[in-house]
């Protein structure tokens, strides 16, 4: 619950103001002319991708979650020198998530709690689920959703990499936080 309610006021005050107090500001910096290589439906990285990507999502933003919970505590535990680095480190975080997987940070912050609510079931009915190879063992869980007939509009991604062993890690947009607090 604290660190939902704390990335949530980092959001707003990010929005607000536009501005962090170091003077960045969220945006994103892919380049226009990346173009997205997408994955076939039968490829088996797509299948392993496309069958736990809801529920990546739904467990990282589980806020009763053990994890979760863990960093709750150590995130109240904050002294005001380590709060006032927390904002800096999230914008980084944010930003760089958002650049390796060639989407925007503002609209993947405001769509991550917003799609995670669903369940799994909901998630598949809603989106469709594209996944691009971004490069090398690189790949990106889109969300796209139908806006109009024909028309889809791209809500979030999420990163993947395929591991030197085979398996497929699950990449957390707030790992750097995580990090942050685990030091």
């Amino acid at each position: 619950m604290i660190r939902q309610q704390t990335i949530c006021i980092i959001i707003l005050l990010l929005l607000f103001s536009g501005l962090t107090n170091h003077g960045q500001t969220i945006r994103n910096n892919t380049p226009d002319s990346v173009t997205p290589v997408y994955l076939d439906h039968k490829e088996p990285i797509y299948i392993t991708i496309y069958k736990r990507v809801a529920w990546d999502l739904i467990q990282k933003a589980d806020t009763g979650s053990v994890e979760n919970k863990l960093i709750a505590a150590k995130m109240s535990a904050l002294t005001p020198e380590q709060q006032n680095q927390l904002e800096p480190l999230f914008v980084k975080s944010i930003t760089g998530y958002a650049d390796k997987t060639h989407f925007e940070a503002w609209t993947l912050m405001m769509n991550f709690n917003k799609v995670a609510r669903k369940t799994p079931k909901e998630i598949a009915d809603k989106y469709e689920i594209r996944v691009q190879n971004l490069g090398g063992e690189c790949y990106a869980a889109e969300f796209w959703e139908a806006i109009e007939q024909g028309d889809y509009n791209k809500v979030m991604a999420l990163l993947y990499v395929r591991e030197q062993d085979g398996s497929v890690t699950f990449r957390d947009p707030f790992q750097g936080i995580t990090d942050f607090l685990n030091r």
